[in-house]
């Protein structure tokens, strides 16, 4: 072998650790610590250095691991079990000996090692530059990988064809994508257009407007539109903060607001001291520039996001998901006193429903006291119906409040908003998601188009900031939406499942480079490999046991004339020719005539002619006859130099 194939195949033995180091620099910004590592294997590339692994040399590198991964620390972390301290230590270990056992060229454990750098790295939001990286990875390894197994050893023509069915695949592949996307939307925008009628509208998580009227319905829906990863509270859409006496809506004053995280931050309006948690949503449907999400929350991952007035979240998803971190007890932003806008109602409402809000709220003396008075009346004196009948003279919240008749959540928002106004209380209808449908195994929610609810946000002067009031009777509402009783564990398994693959499709379809960064940093995925792995070893050791020699009756292997054809092998490449998997022995004798050793070639036929005969041909093998010169030379000088000639 030529000696720049031999640094062309020491280069390419190396690539997929120098990809991985890469990706560990770019993804936790631990470029002190990968440059050393990478000038390191460059110049074990270059000497030509076979290093012999020894117990001490490993606990030398992984000492220096250890000093390295202490001194030297991470940053970007934002998932995972491991703290940060614990995988920069564990990364810089396992660099140090993955670059040791470049040295000895051992390429299945630096290749471990490469992969399992990847997937202790991968605990970081998947930006363009991380994904990129990732993707670069990925692109080293196979190619090397196919390399190493000779898939890539083609004639020009053969990789010019197989380039072009790759290209027709994926043309093809995405035509036929987007033309399914097209005809989804087609399909779902007729259906919304044949079962969903205004009525529905006034009810939907999405409404820009609530219309109260004497008489309306709202037809359920099953449609799931949102996979949350665990019970979140309310989910907020819109504010509507403006009512005409038959509407609600957004008031131009709110829609001008906007906010942003960083003034949150600098305000410190969300303490904190707060807990916090993760909050992951799946979206299932489209909802436009709708961005469902908790009060209290502070930072948003994998969506270009702004806040509008009231904290509403408009913009749009990356992909198919999003991650929302808030206080887990769903406290807004504080903010200036509401203006009195705020308490504005026709008076009609004002003179029929100030004077019953006045005798529910005599006792008490705060706001938020009053507020709950007026919600334990609704509470305890109505019942939620998906049918409105309030014809009468007076004005329908009237009617409602007066003789307890039935309705859904809009009139008791209304009514109760309507009520806290009259005694001087700002307050405002909010509209969303109420997720209800816990799985009892993975504890996450699925919301559906059921869930969509309104709610109220009284002002509080002590707290600066506006608090959420449900009206609604919440157990008479879930029965009549049909919320599913707590399942059983059969039950639980199956919507799991559901689940998982729906997020999954939803993840290979729309971010499968974020697919593959959880795969990879999932702790699921590399038990399920390495238990692959001891499969696919037993199953092979089981094979190679049963292969050809199994059978004994037929086709008998002398211990002999395999130990010969051992040291054949072994001559063949200590002389500079190195026999692979995938090669027969008339090819490897052509590989031999082609090469620098080209005048041992009828030496190797010779000893591959005989041993032919006696391996398949039934012809006795005679351990002690100098038949060839390869052998019998390996057999005289077992530790030395070996020629392929006596």
């Amino acid at each position: 072998m030529n000696p720049a194939t031999k640094i062309l195949n020491r280069v390419l033995f190396a690539l997929p650790l120098i990809a991985a180091i890469i990706f560990h620099a770019v993804a936790l910004n631990r470029w002190a610590m990968s440059i050393p590592a990478i000038v390191m294997i460059a110049a074990l590339v270059a000497r030509e250095r076979n290093l012999t692994m020894t117990s001490r040399r490993t606990y030398v590198a992984g000492a220096i691991g250890l000093i390295a991964g202490l001194i030297i620390p991470v940053s970007n972390v934002t998932s995972g079990v491991l703290p940060d301290i614990l995988i920069g230590v564990s990364t810089s270990v396992l660099i140090c000996i993955a670059v040791l056992n470049v040295a000895a060229e051992k390429l299945p454990i630096t290749w471990i090692s490469a992969w399992t750098l990847v997937a202790l790295s991968a605990s970081v939001p998947m930006t363009r530059v991380v994904s990129a990286s990732l993707t670069v990875f990925l692109l080293v390894t196979f190619l090397v990988a196919a390399w190493q197994i000779g898939l890539l050893r083609f004639r020009t023509a053969a990789i010019m064809q197989l380039a072009g069915l790759l290209a027709v695949v994926a043309l093809s592949t995405l035509a036929i994508a987007a033309a399914a996307r097209r005809v989804d939307t087609v399909m779902l925008m007729s259906a919304h257009a044949m079962t969903i009628n205004n009525a529905m509208q006034n009810a939907t998580g999405l409404s820009k407007n609530i219309t109260v009227s004497s008489q309306n319905s709202i037809r359920l829906s099953k449609r799931p539109v949102l996979d949350l990863s665990t019970q979140s509270g309310y989910l907020r859409t819109h504010v509507l903060d403006e009512f005409n006496g038959r509407q609600w809506s957004t008031s131009a004053r709110l829609m001008a607001q906007t906010h942003s995280f960083e003034t949150l931050d600098a305000d410190n309006s969300l303490t904190d001291t707060l807990p916090q948690q993760r909050l992951e949503i799946v979206f299932l449907d489209d909802l436009g520039d709708a961005l469902p999400a908790p009060a209290g929350t502070r930072r948003i991952e994998h969506a270009k996001s702004r806040i509008t007035g009231g904290w509403i979240l408009r913009g749009a998803p990356n992909s198919h998901s999003v991650a929302i971190f808030s206080n887990a007890v769903g406290q807004l932003p504080t903010e200036t006193e509401p203006s009195n806008d705020d308490v504005l109602i026709p008076e009609e409402l004002q003179s029929s429903l100030g004077p019953i809000a006045a005798e529910l709220t005599a006792a008490a003396k705060t706001n938020l006291a009053k507020a709950s008075a007026i919600e334990t009346f609704f509470h305890q004196n109505f019942e939620y119906s998906l049918q409105t009948n309030l014809d009468g003279d007076a004005h329908p919240l009237v009617i409602m409040v007066q003789e307890h008749r039935p309705a859904y959540c809009v009139y008791f928002a209304s009514a109760m908003t309507v009520m806290l106004r009259s005694q001087g209380i700002p307050a405002r209808v909010v509209s969303g998601y109420a997720p209800s449908e816990i799985n009892r195994l993975t504890g996450r929610v699925i919301v559906r188009d059921r869930d969509a609810h309104a709610w109220v946000e009284a002002w509080s002067p002590e707290q600066r900031r506006y608090v959420a009031l449900d009206p609604t009777p919440t157990a008479s509402r879930l029965q009549v939406i049909d919320h599913p009783e707590e399942r059983g564990i059969v039950a639980s398994i199956i919507a799991a499942v559901r689940s998982w693959i729906q997020r999954v499709y939803l993840a290979a379809t729309k971010a499968p480079l974020q697919l593959l960064g959880v795969l990879i940093a999932s702790r699921w995925s590399w038990m399920v490999m390495v238990i692959a792995i001891a499969v696919m070893i037993y199953f092979r050791r089981l094979r190679k046991r049963n292969s050809c020699f199994s059978n004994v009756e037929t086709i008998k292997v002398d211990p002999a004339l395999r130990r010969h054809y051992d040291l054949y092998v072994r001559s063949l490449q200590q002389a500079g020719i190195t026999p692979q998997p995938w090669e027969t022995d008339e090819e490897i004798i052509a590989r031999i005539a082609n090469s620098e050793a080209a005048e041992f070639s009828e030496a190797a036929r010779d000893f591959v002619t005989f041993y032919q005969a006696s391996r398949f041909g039934g012809e006795e093998f005679d351990e002690n006859r100098k038949w060839s010169p390869i052998v019998r030379h390996k057999a005289e000088s077992p530790f030395g130099p070996l020629p392929l000639t006596s």
